[in-house]
């Protein structure tokens, strides 16, 4: 699924392709690369990506600051992404974007993560929608067919009697 306006493709298989072509609102340098990330983490990946954040910035659950955000965006980027552009590493080292003094970037590249999530919960309702239909129609058929058969065997077991209550009687 490409979503009009962006370059974001979101993938059944769980992943999202997406292209970066900005500039930087601190260096005015320009940044272009492609990207893949997970959509949704697992669940070790999401309690590493809360313990991370916690221990970044200190206590949990307090109002963001700027700075607060872009370690928020950084660690969360450290486990959802699986591809990236060229500026994100430097020397083939994965440093997670955070040689970049162009916080804008990062955040813009989150924020691209974030999308592919939403994007990707609703194709998954979308096609639990359709398969919950066809299941709940498969059901009927098979709870009807299952009503007929019983309906066919005790048609059958009562004939048998009526056949057997016929030799028993006396002439």
């Amino acid at each position: 699924m490409s979503l009009e306006g962006t370059s974001l493709t979101v993938n059944s298989d769980g992943t999202a392709k997406f292209s970066v072509n900005m500039v930087g609102n601190k260096t005015m340098q320009t940044y272009i690369g492609d990207f893949e990330c997970s959509c949704v983490l697992s669940a070790i990946d999401y309690v590493n990506a809360h313990k991370d954040f916690v221990s970044t910035i200190g206590i949990a659950n307090r109002v963001l600051t700027d700075p607060d955000e872009v370690a928020y965006a950084l660690i969360q980027l450290k486990y959802r992404l699986n591809k990236w552009g060229p500026f994100w590493s430097t020397d083939g080292a994965a440093l997670n974007g955070s040689h970049l003094r162009d916080y804008n970037v990062i955040l813009h590249i989150n924020k691209m993560c974030e999308k592919a999530e939403i994007e990707y919960e609703k194709m998954m309702k979308a096609e639990y929608e359709k398969t919950k239909d066809k299941i709940a129609k498969q059901r009927e058929e098979f709870i009807k067919r299952q009503m007929e058969e019983a309906a066919k065997d005790k048609e059958i077991k009562e004939a048998e009697a009526d056949q057997d209550s016929d030799v028993n009687l006396p002439e």
